[in-house]
């Protein structure tokens, strides 16, 4: 009686073993997009930022903030650690930016001020890297734009945008010129 169970335990966890190990296989995720196969590659660095952060519509506060930008997940993602104040008040940022395979780009980015997360998909467009994202509130959708363009000094440029609903014109949020710390 006993050999009979044996035989039965092998031959259930022959038919059940071999199911289990392609799907192992199938689950196995191809690498990642390397950051230095990249337009990100250029983002890596200690940056001192230029910085105007829109306090209310048509009110701007002209601020200087840091910026440490570094590649994280073995090299498969770039993480920029913003330090700037608002109002006198420290306000920290943290953005993730990770390459996809199929030449797209996605990025997470969570704040002090709003605390909030938020996701946002980008592209390559002429030598601009563009991030968009929208949010539902209620009845409302609030989109953002994000977009990081070169500038002549060897950094980049950040503008944020900003529509309250949709068939709302953009509207200029931030703006940050990066500068290559020299220090």
């Amino acid at each position: 009686m006993s050999r009979l169970f044996v035989i039965m335990l092998l031959a259930v966890t022959a038919v059940v073993g071999k199911p289990a190990k392609a799907q192992e296989n199938e689950i196995t995720a191809p690498p990642c997009l390397r950051i230095d196969e990249t337009p990100l590659l250029s983002f890596i660095g200690e940056w001192d930022v230029q910085w105007k952060y829109r306090l209310e519509p048509g009110r701007y506060q002209d601020s200087f903030a840091r910026s440490e930008i570094e590649l994280e997940l073995n090299q498969c993602a770039l993480v920029e650690y913003f330090h700037g104040s608002v109002r006198g008040v420290p306000y920290l940022v943290r953005t993730t930016f990770v390459p996809m395979n199929d030449g797209s780009f996605s990025r997470s980015r969570l704040d002090t001020e709003h605390s909030m997360f938020s996701l946002s998909e980008g592209i390559v467009r002429n030598d601009s890297l563009i991030f968009e994202s929208s949010r539902q509130f209620g009845e409302r959708v609030m989109r953002t734009r994000h977009i990081y363009s070169p500038v002549d000094s060897g950094g980049f440029e950040v503008r944020f945008f900003m529509s309250r609903s949709m068939g709302d014109p953009w509207a200029l949020v931030e703006s940050a010129v990066y500068l290559r710390r020299s220090d």
